[in-house]
Order: C-alpha cells, then sequence, then structure tokens
C-alpha cells in the first residue's frame, strides 16, 4: 500500500507539469486526459453504483487518502477548472463538465476534513478563490442574495485568519472588499479594505499571491476601494487613490501577468477618464497592459483593448482621421466574424467577458455603444451614420441586460452610473433621425449562455441531470445544455435619464428614497450628470454635446 502510495504521488505530480505544459501549447485537451487519468489513480473501490460520492470519490476512498495525497488531487481538480474555464478549444457543455472541478474540489475537502485533522488547510484557498473568479465570469447563476458569494467569502475568510498568513488573508479581504463593493454596499468595502492595508505589502507579497492565486488579487482592492471613494462623493481621496496604484502599486507589481495588471489599471482608467484624463489613461494602458502581450499571445484583454483604446482617442482628443475611419469600418463589419485568414474582423464580446468587466466597473458592451455614439457624429455618410446609432443602441442593449435583474432592477450600479448617460444620448440621437430600433437586436455572437445554477454549501438535492446518488456540497447543481436554452429577449425597463433641452425636466428623485450606498450614490452621479449637461443639446450639424459623458461621474 505504501508502494502505491508513492506511485500515485509521483504520478499525479508528473501529470501536473506535463499537463501544464500542454495547456501552454494550447493542448487543453490532452491535459483534462492526464488530470483525470491522475485522479483516477485514487478510485479503487470495484462497485461504486449507488454509493454516495463526493466530487467523484466514495467516501472509504477518501478517507484512505494522505494529507499529501488530498493536496494533489485539489490541485488536479483546480487544473482541471481553470482549463474548463478559459479554454476556447472546448465545447461549452465540456467547459462545465470541467469548471465543475472546483465544486469537486470542495466536495472532497469537507469530507476529508469531517475525518481527518488537516494540518495544511491552506490547501483549499485557491479553490475559494477560483470559484470566485467564475461568479465574475458569469458561470455560476446565483439567487438574487447572492448567497453563494457571500458564503464562499465567509469560509475564505474564516480559514485564512484562523491559518494567520497574510498571504491568503489578504486575498480573501480583497475578496469582501470586491463583494461589498459590487453590491453597493461601498462603507463595509472600505472596512474590509482598511484590515487588508494592514497587513498587506507589496514588496513582501505580491509574487506569493501570485503564485498561490495566478496573479496579485489583493492589490486589485485597492482599485476597489477607488471606486468605492467615487461613489460616495469623496473626490479628493478617489483621485488620490487612483493615483496610488499608479505610482506605487504598478512599479513593484509583476507586468509579465497581463491580466492582473489590467484587472488592477481597468478600474482607474473607468474612474479618471471620466476626469477628463482620457489621453493620459490610453498611454498607461498601452504601456503597462498591451506592451506587456506577446506577439500571437491569445489574452482575456483583447476583447475590451480595441474598443477601450478606440473610445480613449476619441475621448482624449488624439483618434487621427485615418483611426476614425478604422474605427468606423471595425464598428460595420460586426457581423462579420473573421476575415478569410480566420481573424477576428468585427466587435464581438465573449459573454464571460462582459460579465467579469461589467461586475468590475465597466460594461465592454457600455464602451462600444459610446464609441458608436461618438463616431455618429463624425461621419457625413447617412447609411453609416444610421448602422452606427442602431448598433450603438444594440450594444447598449446588451450592457443593459448584465446591469439589471429580470425584474428590470440595477444591480451593478458603477457601471450603470456611465451606461445610462450613452444609452439616453444614443436614444434621443435615433429620434432625431427618425430611427425605429429594437432593443433586442443582436450583435456577433448569439450563442446561449453556459452557467452553472448556483450551489450554496449545505445539503443535497441534485437536479436530474445527474445520475447515482452523488452527494455534492451543493443544494441545486445543474449543467445546462447551450444548446438547448434559449436566449432571453428582455426589453429594456426606462430608467435612464432621458437627455433633455430643459435640465429641470431630469427627474432626480431624493435621497430620503434610497436604502443603501449604491442608490444613494446614483443619486449623486444624476446630480452631477444634471449639471454637467448644456441646455442645449444638439447643434446645426447634429453635433451631440458630450460635456455629460465627459466630465460625468
Amino acid at each position: 500500500e505504501k508502494k502505491d502510495r508513492e506511485g500515485h504521488i509521483k504520478s499525479a505530480a508528473l501529470a501536473l507539469t506535463i499537463g501544464k505544459m500542454y495547456e501552454e501549447l494550447n493542448t487543453a485537451q490532452k491535459s483534462l486526459e492526464l488530470y483525470d487519468e491522475a485522479l483516477d489513480l485514487w478510485k479503487y473501490e470495484p462497485n461504486r453504483a449507488g454509493k454516495n460520492m463526493f466530487g467523484g470519490f466514495t467516501a472509504d476512498e477518501i478517507i484512505a487518502i494522505s494529507d499529501e495525497e488530498l493536496e494533489l488531487i485539489m490541485k488536479l481538480c483546480a487544473a482541471k477548472g481553470r482549463i474548463g474555464n478559459s479554454s476556447a478549444s472546448l465545447s461549452k457543455t465540456h467547459q462545465l463538465r470541467f469548471t465543475r472541478s472546483w465544486l469537486d474540489a470542495i466536495d472532497i475537502y469537507e469530507q476529508y476534513t469531517k475525518n481527518k485533522e488537516l494540518l495544511n488547510r491552506s490547501i483549499i484557498f485557491p479553490i475559494f478563490s477560483g470559484l470566485f473568479v467564475l461568479v465574475k465570469f458569469g458561470k455560476i447563476e446565483q439567487d438574487k442574495e447572492r448567497t453563494f458569494e457571500l458564503q464562499l467569502i465567509t469560509k475564505f475568510i474564516r480559514e485564512a485568519k484562523a491559518f494567520d498568513d497574510p498571504v491568503h488573508y489578504t486575498r480573501a479581504l480583497a475578496m469582501e472588499c470586491e463583494y461589498f463593493c459590487k453590491v453597493g454596499k461601498y462603507k463595509k468595502a472600505l472596512t474590509s479594505f482598511d484590515e487588508l492595508a494592514k497587513q498587506y505589502v507589496p514588496e513582501e507579497h505580491s509574487d506569493a499571491i501570485a503564485q498561490a492565486y495566478g496573479n496579485d488579487r489583493t492589490s486589485q482592492a485597492f482599485a476597489h476601494r477607488a471606486l468605492c471613494l467615487m461613489e460616495l462623493g469623496r473626490e479628493s481621496e478617489c483621485i488620490a487613490a487612483c493615483e496610488h496604484v499608479i505610482n506605487v502599486l504598478l512599479p513593484v507589481l509583476d507586468h509579465s501577468n497581463v491580466l492582473g495588471i489590467s484587472s488592477l489599471l481597468f478600474p482607474v482608467v473607468r474612474i479618471l477618464k471620466w476626469r477628463g484624463e482620457a489621453k493620459r489613461m490610453k498611454i498607461l494602458f498601452q504601456e503597462h497592459v498591451l506592451d506587456n502581450i506577446e506577439d500571437g499571445e491569445k489574452s482575456p484583454v483583447h476583447p475590451l483593448s480595441k474598443p477601450m483604446m478606440f473610445l480613449l482617442s476619441s475621448c482624449g482628443g488624439t483618434m487621427s482621421t485615418k483611426e476614425k475611419e478604422e474605427a468606423v469600418q471595425w464598428i460595420l463589419q460586426g457581423d462579420e466574424v473573421s476575415d478569410k485568414n480566420g481573424k477576428q474582423k468585427g466587435p464581438i464580446v465573449p459573454d464571460s467577458i462582459e460579465s467579469l468587466c461589467t461586475q468590475l466597473c465597466w460594461s465592454v458592451n457600455s464602451m462600444l455603444s459610446e464609441l458608436c455614439l461618438r463616431l455618429s457624429m463624425d461621419v457625413w455618410n447617412v447609411d453609416e451614420k444610421h448602422t452606427l446609432i442602431r448598433r450603438g443602441l444594440a450594444y447598449a442593449a446588451k450592457a443593459d441586460q448584465k446591469m439589471k435583474n429580470e425584474d428590470g432592477e440595477v444591480i451593478y450600479s458603477i457601471p450603470y452610473s456611465v451606461h445610462e448617460p450613452v444609452m439616453g444620448g444614443l436614444r434621443k440621437l435615433a429620434e432625431l433621425h427618425g430611427l425605429e430600433y429594437d432593443d433586442d437586436i443582436s450583435i456577433g455572437n448569439s450563442s446561449g449562455k453556459s452557467r452553472y445554477e448556483a450551489p450554496i454549501f449545505g445539503d443535497v438535492v441534485l437536479s436530474s441531470e445527474h445520475s447515482g446518488t452523488e452527494n455534492v456540497s451543493t443544494q441545486i447543481l445543474k449543467i445546462s445544455d447551450p444548446n438547448s436554452e434559449e436566449r432571453s429577449r428582455r426589453r429594456y425597463t426606462t430608467n435612464s435619464v432621458h437627455f433633455s433641452k430643459n435640465i429641470s425636466d431630469i427627474s432626480l428623485g431624493s435621497q430620503d428614497d434610497y436604502e443603501n450606498d449604491a442608490e444613494q450614490a446614483r443619486v449623486k452621479s444624476r446630480l452631477r450628470l444634471s449639471k454637467s449637461l448644456p441646455s442645449s443639446i444638439f447643434s446645426e450639424r447634429d453635433k451631440l454635446s458630450l460635456s455629460s459623458i465627459n466630465d460625468g461621474p
């Protein structure tokens, strides 16, 4: 038995090493096969039918493994989950199957710790972090209270605090800070950040955090702090927080991790672009993010980089005639997925990237809608102008769907505050041109979403899609068939600020009508917007004054 155990450990470690090499060669399927074969080494029971299963293992199989073996199993599950979430070469069904590995890891871990004392509980921390990222990518569908996400964070903080290592505890606090920022509880987010800031020293902790979690996700809490300060109307503190990210954090962080740097800088760009610094933000994003992407490298940053750079050029006054023509043609080719060489031509935003960016602070489709708005006022060709307006409205519709729930309620206040005036401007422009439009019009990839229904830690009730009696740590776990799921076609609930020639016509509401930080912040944003709107919106040349967009929230 000891010999078998040593053999399993060596084989699993080798599978992780070789599988990583396959991942780097973009041969995900080979990696997954290796990881599955390694996990099967511990599945020794011949009669498995009818037995309770925990992440694919029986209770006896889990009891038999050692702490060292458990750590390898956690790593194998995490490796499978990362591939399932990111690999474009896998079908949506396969991506979901392997994404489920994150939940398998929690099932195995919880069953193991019920029966044994585990010395190194940090082996579960990357699983908590990975599931949180999965939520941000929109792969886990939650209830209105976001129960799964909150319970995940609560567990992570409790375990990490007991482990007493700033590398893991600050990562857990960063998750909590991001969560509170996202749901509009800005003061609670700042409280979480204050606790994090007492322990985090980037020069000491950044590399270790990146090694444990893929990138320094703790540093990103400094950008979330800036967003919270912005929403609370603490303007000077917000700007200072942005400058801290630029001048203190960026110089000491590893720029080879493009996703980590872009996640840190993205909220700063979102804030300062709307405060007259679009030109500077374009230079910063180019220098710190895009210049560090290797030629031919597939990066999750790509889908947002082009709309952002075009938009920053337009807002910053640096867009040349040639670049403007390129941007117009790129938008007009939106229905053409690729050219004869397979290179993407028009703007197509993957659903996972749109979910990630929207939850962070700024929808990519919202960027595209603003770009369409600006470009439509700079072209003389009537057909092109009308197409740009219609496409802008279509992108705005996609953005709107991500920011509201099925009842039409705004659930992401920060991205909505910049989306709302752009959508209103496009609608007013369409009305002036006598254009009819359908908010449900689709552009680009229209395949259905593929997501888990949110699991909740606790007892088990399985959906009919699963066979056997597998006892996972979820109340409901459902793998959706992307081919059978119909796309929901929601229409706007018109909450937007309507651009009006009379500023007094804009309904702002009273702060007494709002219950949380997010709602109060939205009132403040609309107050700032009303002050910046010109008294006459449209000029003779149909030039919409965009002072509200440049100087807005």
